[in-house]
């Protein structure tokens, strides 16, 4: 294994894995099955053929196009994977606002029940671009030839993995003030720079119930405000120009236990606060009460009869 021989290590850790369990851990790290895309990808329109999803500046991008005129407007996504040999992609126009309201996050997309739904494109592809026990990466060839969102699916094997393309110009510039639980939101168009008003922006924090929504002014700004947790945002211009974010930083005060009333019970029957107690922590002193309570009957049975303070016949004589 330390000679990056993972076929022969793999051989000699099965002869030992009964007995070693670092063996067999070894077995399960090297033959393990990997699949994932990216959970967001753009493409800027005019300037796919040829530079797929990898992130280069627009004037680079604008020369790729000019050199390859007659290219088909395909856009890549790099699918990276592990000990699989093919993989089974479709590919869905979907309108990435209702689908995170609906979701509320990206997470788990794969779930996402599209019997009856025709895709766009079904395929597939052989992954022969990877070592066996090393993880690799194809480049997948999408003909997204229109703006708008499309969710990628693929599964290979039991795996499943799904992404988001993004076929628009938007981008986001986002300001978030951790302190205050606000995101600053800067729409624009990542050709031309110009700020884009009138755009429909959605925040929400990952603890917060409610989405935050609003419309970008002449400048393109739109403020959230009480935004708690890590924010995303998901901004849309018309029917099929989207752009998202998701940040990283916790924003605003963290969650704390507050004190709870019960039914009144104080001086002139007013309610009395009390913390929050845990479910584990009510059971320990629920249990300890009993064993107490059980305790003392033990010692009551069996403890020596206490002398009357009666009069014994015998003194009576």
């Amino acid at each position: 294994d330390a000679r990056h021989q993972p076929a022969e290590a793999v051989g000699y850790y099965r002869q030992v894995a009964d007995r070693f369990t670092d063996a067999a851990g070894g077995v399960a790290e090297l033959t393990r099955a990997e699949l994932k895309l990216p959970e967001v990808a753009v493409v800027r329109p005019g300037a796919q053929a040829g530079v797929g999803l990898r992130s280069i500046p627009a004037a680079v991008a604008e020369v790729a196009a000019k050199l390859e005129p007659d290219a088909a407007a395909a856009s890549q996504v790099d699918l990276k994977f592990r000990n699989l040999t093919d993989v089974d992609v479709k590919v869905y126009a979907v309108d990435l606002m209702r689908l995170y309201l609906t979701r509320r996050n990206l997470d788990a997309i794969a779930g996402i029940d599209l019997a009856g739904i025709r895709p766009l494109l079904e395929k597939s592809i052989p992954l022969g671009g990877g070592k066996p026990f090393a993880e690799g990466a194809e480049a997948i060839d999408l003909p997204l030839e229109k703006e708008g969102a499309y969710l990628v699916m693929a599964r290979g094997g039991n795996l499943y993995t799904s992404g988001i393309v993004l076929v628009s110009p938007l981008e986001l510039e986002v300001l978030e003030e951790a302190d205050a639980g606000r995101v600053r939101v800067r729409v624009r168009d990542a050709v031309t720079g110009a700020y884009v008003p009138k755009a429909q922006v959605k925040v929400i924090g990952s603890d917060n119930p409610k989405f935050i929504s609003g419309e970008t002014d002449l400048r393109g700004v739109m403020v959230a405000e009480g935004v708690r947790g890590t924010a995303t945002v998901v901004a849309r211009k018309g029917t099929a120009q989207y752009a998202f974010h998701r940040g990283k930083t916790y924003l605003g005060q963290q969650a704390q236990q507050v004190p709870q009333t019960v039914a009144p019970n104080g001086p002139g029957g007013a309610a009395m606060p009390v913390l929050n107690q845990s479910l584990e922590h009510n059971i320990q002193l629920q249990n300890s009460s009993n064993r107490m309570q059980n305790i003392k009957r033990l010692e009551d049975r069996y403890s020596p009869a206490k002398p009357s303070q009666g009069v014994q016949v015998d003194q009576a004589r």
